[in-house]
């Protein structure tokens, strides 16, 4: 993408395209480009599913599934929930609108509770991209779970990959930090971090350098 738009404001008209018809064609190839090598095969064991389509490449972390966070979460949940339901059947039996606005706060941390467990259970992250967009956007069984983050191609600047490690911040403290890929358009970002995706720090730098090469954009590493 980059170098066709920079054979299209080429300064010297001999390298320009001839016509609108040749530009177009160019850029009608490059959609058609396949999934570089440095994208088609995941790290061994990975969690990672990439998958070719018509419009460029569609990257998918799947659901986290059953793990022993579960364990604790799930009983906690019901426990929380529980005492809600008890709550709010003595509230409005009694008619009591006071105690019930008073809960509210609590009810949002009940259904946050079922929210995450649902998303842990069946949540997806998914990644796709094109030639002229990236777009990230969370789902539960199809459903969305939050509002689509969407970057112009054009737009974006560099792919960082932030290895996990530990390192000095400005006031000299030594500080841990996650694994993170991060895809940056000017003040605007999608991040895919350790910890949130369940991936391991070789999936996210894998993944940092298979976009950087399939957009032609730089990578670099941080901090």
């Amino acid at each position: 993408m980059i170098r066709w738009l920079e054979q299209l404001v080429e300064p010297s008209l001999e390298h320009r395209f001839s016509s609108a018809t040749a530009a177009r064609s160019a850029l009608q190839r490059l959609s058609e480009v396949s999934i570089p090598a440095t994208l088609r095969e995941p790290p061994y064991g990975s969690r990672l599913r990439v998958q070719e389509t018509a419009q460029g490449v569609v990257v998918q972390v799947p659901p986290i599934g059953f793990n022993i966070s579960l364990l604790f979460l799930i009983p906690f949940a019901v426990a929380w929930n529980g005492f809600l339901v008890v709550w709010y059947t003595l509230a409005l039996s009694a008619g009591n609108w006071f105690m019930a606005i008073f809960a509210t706060g609590h009810l949002a941390v009940g259904l946050g509770l079922i929210g995450t467990i649902f998303y842990i259970l069946f949540g997806s992250q998914v990644l796709a991209i094109t030639p002229t967009e990236v777009r990230f956007h969370q789902h539960i069984l199809g459903l969305r779970w939050q509002r689509s983050k969407v970057l112009p191609v054009a737009a974006i600047e560099q792919v960082e990959v932030q290895p996990k490690g530990f390192y000095r911040n400005r006031d000299g403290e030594r500080e841990q930090v996650t694994a993170k890929m991060i895809i940056r358009a000017g003040t605007q970002t999608i991040e895919l971090e350790e910890a949130q995706s369940h991936l391991t720090p070789q999936d996210l730098e894998w993944l940092g350098y298979g976009i950087g090469r399939y957009l032609a954009c730089r990578v670099i590493k941080t901090p």
